[in-house]
């Protein structure tokens, strides 16, 4: 795989911290592989949160993936949420993952975060480079989301308002503060036409979506009865508003996605062919 970006002393580092993420994770990182130098990827043997689940294939699958510039470091661990023991949780895994590229790869100047289930185009991912290196004064970046619903033929409209983070500079004392916020003061705000995650969190069947709620960081802001009120009557009832499991206007509706906007590497998902995942 060749780079086409341009050449900088910029050094990118994309940041995963997964668990039981073999729907897309080889996907994910296929779409940014050419555009970062390192990958770094912090595998928990453990949920975070909610019932102890069997870990599925994602070590092997990420083991088994196509590493021909040697990017790709995994660490497996265990970053249990204990509410009694403050060391443990998200928050505490995440500054471990930006500690350990900190101590251990000390090239590294930007820090790129992404989720297993988070997917890029490629001119996105140039755009992104490119940004970066020729802003050396941006301590961060955000960007829009283009979040996926029961396949990949159905997204959220309009896109959620939230503004994730997507990078930051790594200095001597950033760290996170939250779930996906750190310390940084000087942001920027990527326009929807020139970057865009494409998230997939959401394009899973009924038992998966189901584990997810259980597990994840927001267990705890859940809607009492979502899962049977808003994901299991959707397909009945698909102009149903207000579809977020935690904050429900952030989702106002599920609408078809724009075909052509899809990232090329899930043209060879197996999901592809499904109007919903079941």
């Amino acid at each position: 795989m060749g780079l086409i970006y341009k050449i900088d002393p910029m050094k990118l580092c994309a940041a995963y911290k997964v668990f039981n993420a073999e729907a897309y994770i080889s996907y994910s990182i296929e779409s940014i592989y050419d555009y970062v130098d390192l990958i770094v990827i912090f595998l928990s043997v453990r949920p975070w949160n909610g019932p102890e689940v069997k870990p599925d294939s994602t070590e092997s699958i990420i083991q088994s993936i196509y590493d021909p510039h040697k990017k790709i470091v995994l660490r497996v661990g265990d970053w249990r949420n204990n509410t009694s023991d403050p060391r443990f949780g998200d928050t505490y895994e995440t500054n471990s993952l930006l500690n350990f590229i900190r101590e251990n790869h000390r090239d590294v100047t930007h820090y790129f975060y992404i989720d297993a289930d988070e997917i890029y185009r490629p001119e996105h991912m140039i755009n992104l480079r490119n940004l970066l290196a020729s802003c050396p004064n941006t301590e961060s970046v955000s960007g829009t989301w283009r979040c996926y619903w029961k396949s990949f033929k159905y997204w959220i409209d309009p896109p959620e308002p939230s503004r994730p983070l997507v990078a930051f500079k790594i200095t001597n004392d950033i760290r996170f503060t939250d779930i996906r916020k750190v310390n940084a003061k000087a942001s920027m705000v990527l326009q929807q036409d020139s970057f865009m995650i494409h998230h997939f969190s959401y394009a899973l069947p009924p038992q998966a979506i189901w584990f997810k709620i259980l597990n994840w960081g927001h267990a705890g802001e859940m809607r009492d009865g979502w899962f049977e009120r808003v994901w299991s009557s959707w397909d009945r009832h698909r102009d149903m508003m207000n579809l977020h499991p935690c904050w429900p206007e952030h989702y106002k509706r599920a609408v078809a996605a724009d075909a052509h906007q899809l990232p090329p590497v899930m043209l060879k998902h197996p999901y592809m062919k499904f109007d919903i995942i079941s």
